[in-house]
């Protein structure tokens, strides 16, 4: 199995993050999630799917949280860059209760901590996903918090409520 390796990235938190990231030594790829959906005009700061090697300088500045990676998280999966995309994008926009669609910002690493503290995320989140890493934290595997045998998903009010609550101690952006 090969296994790629990514950073998602909040280009709302990063707003150089889209020329940053195209620099030389820097990403492999980038790709902007909301490019190709009604919200295309936003893409440079919706989440940012960036190809990484492993100890390359793009990887040293998300350790040390450093622009254009402040807030990312990095994680690994079976899935080539082309299909992760299209993976990521179909959880971008989620179903919550009354058929409303709501954005999910999960490229704020902030909010996936969050959200696996709170075990809010919807089953089935984390299919195609190896391990994740949260700044400051070791990599870990999502699945032995999640059943990967799940169906598609809606976001349920408790769901909803459980990932729009900040923390105390979280700084708000």
């Amino acid at each position: 199995m090969t296994a790629y390796h990514y950073l998602m990235i909040d280009g709302s938190l990063n707003p150089e993050a889209m020329k940053a990231l195209y620099a030389p030594e820097m990403a492999l790829e980038v790709w902007p999630l909301l490019h190709a959906t009604p919200y295309a005009a936003l893409a440079a700061s919706g989440p940012l799917l960036a190809v990484i090697e492993p100890d390359s300088s793009v990887d040293r500045q998300w350790q040390d949280q450093q622009p254009p990676c402040r807030h990312a998280w990095r994680w690994s999966s079976d899935l080539p860059p082309d299909e992760a995309v299209r993976h990521w994008q179909a959880r971008l926009f989620m179903r919550a209760p009354h058929e409303r669609e709501v954005w999910l910002r999960f490229a704020d690493a902030r909010v996936i901590a969050r959200a696996l503290q709170r075990e809010a995320m919807p089953p089935g989140f984390w299919q195609h996903t190896v391990s994740v890493q949260l700044p400051g934290a070791g990599a870990f595997s999502p699945w032995e918090r999640q059943h990967p045998d799940s169906p598609p998903f809606v976001l349920s009010e408790r769901r909803l409520a459980a990932l729009a609550a900040p923390s105390d101690k979280e700084e708000v952006a």
